[in-house]
């Protein structure tokens, strides 16, 4: 009986470490590692908004067994590399403590700063719980959901649909990039462009009406001790309802594979044909 729970206990172990390698080789989050994004947070005149623009530097510190949390726990650190904004733009802080992962089986979480804060949730025992999402879980494939808890909301604000796979131009030529989207609350989208092997290359958080949009745009990255820079087409998002296509949003949202409209009536018409 000693001998086949040490054996059950081994096999058990070993098929963990399997998959906290195949989440891996999704996303490298081997120590060094490291992406640059640019980064924009806009609002105000979706034609001509206020802004702030400025490019972060991710890097991988340290990763580190843990067993409580029965994964492996990753700590990176972000760094400005520098700053713009324009006349009217009230900025954010941009200073943070560095902040962790954990790769737990084939699931990435993120358990938020490394270094405690009174008021802000403990994450770790909301995993412990069973009430903490994954922000990714391996292998995606096109038409699957990842994010449902049993405290998600009837509107499932947060739950991740993987509505793409090289669908539109926003990834890396010849790469595998797989587009999510979800709902953050009331008029805002959130979309997700993630490359097999690299990682987030694009994101999009944007409110529908009143216009507030964050983006970000990887620009480099050196993984496994190879620099590669990227020159991507900024993604583009697609629309929640007809309204979004008045005023100049017809220009600014664009169909499912990331084509643009010609009119305000061939946006309409799409929105009208997709009920």
């Amino acid at each position: 009986m000693r001998l086949s729970a040490a054996v059950a206990v081994i096999f058990a172990f070993g098929t963990s470490c399997i998959a906290q390698d195949f989440a891996r080789s999704w996303y490298p989050l081997q120590s060094g590692n490291s992406w640059t994004y640019r980064n924009e947070s806009l609002s105000g005149d979706m034609a001509h908004p206020d802004f702030e623009r400025w490019t972060t530097e991710e890097t991988i510190v340290s990763t580190v067994p843990d067993s409580k949390l029965a994964g492996i726990l990753v700590t990176k650190r972000t760094k400005v590399l520098n700053d713009v904004l324009s006349p009217d733009f009230i900025a954010g802080q941009k200073s943070f403590p560095d902040s962790q992962l954990l790769i737990r089986r084939n699931c990435v979480y993120d358990l938020g700063f490394r270094v405690y804060e009174p008021g802000r949730p403990d994450r770790r025992n909301d995993l412990l719980r069973g009430e903490l999402p994954p922000d990714y879980c391996f292998p995606f494939a096109k038409g699957t959901t990842r994010g449902r808890m049993p405290t998600t909301s009837p509107a499932n604000e947060y739950v991740w649909y993987v509505v793409g796979f090289n669908d539109d131009p926003f990834g890396k030529p010849g790469g595998r990039t797989f587009h999510f989207t979800s709902h953050g609350g009331s008029g805002t989208s959130l979309d997700r462009w993630f490359e097999e092997g690299v990682g987030l290359v694009q994101e999009v958080d944007e409110h529908h009406g009143t216009y507030d949009e964050d983006r970000r745009q990887l620009v480099k990255s050196t993984l496994n001790g190879k620099t590669q820079s990227y020159q991507l087409k900024p993604a583009r998002t697609g629309l929640l309802s007809e309204d979004d296509c008045g005023g100049p949003g017809w220009r600014h949202f664009s169909r499912a594979d990331g084509t643009g409209f010609g009119s305000i009536a061939d946006c309409r018409s799409y929105v009208r044909g997709r009920r």
